[in-house]
């Protein structure tokens, strides 16, 4: 029963795995590509984009504020009010009395009000509120793409960086094999002691263990990059060897604002709001009109022999709501805030053009430490090859040989780490420039 539990779960893992579709990538921009049609939290952006063109379209109709009051209605009068009418009208006695409804019993009437402000200056100020917030949209859309690029840049050089940090330690494994062998063959020999030989063997776990965990952290990052896609892909990510940091010529600093354009919006729609609440001091003038019928009748509603009424008027009118308690404290406090978001703003702006200044001097010296980094790696290098054949020889003892090995190492994959921290930081330079 376990058998067949297992050949069935291993069946599931396979389909699964032959189910995803394995993506190439030899350029970070093909990442760029697939998440920009993959991602759904973009998709929701150009959603909101959507509203907040629609609320702005709409702010243009709301400074006139149209609107038209349509109201119907049918009315049977079950009892007349009455009323006393001096008999002499009907050639009754004088002094004399009678009773008479007034009125009539079915009435049936619509009226139509349109109306729409002419001039009202604080909804004309919220238009361009409501433009800026469209503006702030788009670039909330433009901050969450640049960022999740630059996490993706950073997740796609980490993992080209241990894919080589993996090659590396798999060419430095197959030195300890053979340092091993050749350690065994002389303990054999009796060459050396059982300490060398342990030494030896020790130096042989210890990068196989280096190398396992390289080969998880790979795995880590790659699930890492997966879950920016909506679709599962298993990424084969490809050294790019025309790609040499080197090469990049560090610039001045980079006019690279996205963050400070949002920070200016906000401090413009909180001045905007100050103004427009401001403005509702102001009286609003608006055109009125009424267009009303009405069906008049005895015998019932909409009768052959009805009386029909039509009147209307039109004009302006000046609605002017004096000033309040409350509304002078929303001002103040709209002026407070529009003040609080414009020094965010200047302390923003001071921000960016540090870190531009900045980011150019960061490559500068990347690109210093990957030249002194490789140039350190080929003398380690030559050393360990030198040493390698003392030992070989007889001459040189394992520790010194293991001490080489282990220089070689690290002054590789500190070159190797130095050489794509500076692609990291020479296309995140790419990427401010496209936004």
């Amino acid at each position: 029963m376990k058998k067949l539990v297992s050949i069935y779960l291993y069946c599931i893992t396979s389909i699964s795995m032959l189910s995803q579709t394995t993506t190439t990538i030899i350029k970070v921009e093909e990442l760029y590509d697939l998440f920009s049609s993959q991602n759904l939290g973009i998709k929701n952006l150009d959603e909101k984009e959507k509203l907040a063109k629609i609320v702005r379209n709409t702010a243009f109709l709301q400074a006139f504020n149209p609107r038209i009051n349509l109201q119907a209605q049918a009315i049977d009068n079950l009892s007349l009010p009455l009323s006393f009418i001096p008999a002499q009208v009907f050639g009754g006695n004088p002094g004399e009395f009678r009773q008479v409804a007034i009125g009539q019993q079915y009435v049936s009437s619509l009226a139509v009000v349109p109306q729409f402000d002419i001039l009202n200056l604080a909804q004309i100020a919220e238009i361009k509120s409501l433009k800026k917030q469209s503006e702030l949209a788009q670039g909330e859309s433009k901050i969450y793409l640049y960022e999740r690029f630059l996490q993706i840049n950073s997740l796609y050089h980490s993992i080209l960086s241990l894919q080589i940090q993996q090659k590396l330690l798999d060419s430095s494994l197959s030195c300890a094999q053979t340092i091993f062998t050749t350690a065994q063959n002389k303990f054999e020999e009796g060459v050396i002691s059982k300490i060398d030989l342990n030494e030896a063997q020790s130096q042989l776990i210890l990068i196989e263990d280096k190398l396992s965990q390289v080969k998880l952290a790979i795995r880590e990052q790659k699930d890492n990059l997966q879950n920016y896609f909506h679709q599962k892909f298993l990424f084969d990510l490809k050294e790019n060897t025309t790609t040499i940091s080197t090469e990049y010529k560090s610039e001045a600093a980079s006019d690279f604002d996205l963050y400070a354009r949002q920070a200016l919006l906000q401090s413009e729609i909180a001045a905007n709001a100050g103004k427009s609440a401001s403005l509702q001091y102001l009286p609003v003038l608006s055109f009125v009109s009424s267009l009303n019928w009405q069906n008049l009748s005895n015998q019932a509603f909409f009768a052959t022999n009805a009386n029909t009424q039509q009147f209307s008027y039109l004009g302006i009118r000046l609605n002017w709501d004096l000033p309040s308690v409350a509304k002078f404290t929303s001002i103040q406090s709209k002026k407070i805030e529009a003040q609080i978001a414009k020094n965010q703003s200047d302390i923003k702006l001071a921000e960016i053009k540090t870190q531009n200044q900045l980011l150019p001097i960061q490559i500068q010296t990347a690109q210093t430490q990957y030249q002194n980094t490789t140039k350190i790696s080929s003398l380690k290098k030559e050393n360990f090859e030198k040493k390698m054949m003392q030992y070989q020889e007889g001459i040189l003892s394992v520790q010194k040989l293991i001490e080489a090995q282990n220089e070689l190492i690290s002054a590789q994959i500190n070159a190797n780490t130095a050489n794509y921290n500076t692609l990291f930081l020479i296309e995140k330079s790419k990427i401010q420039q496209k936004f």
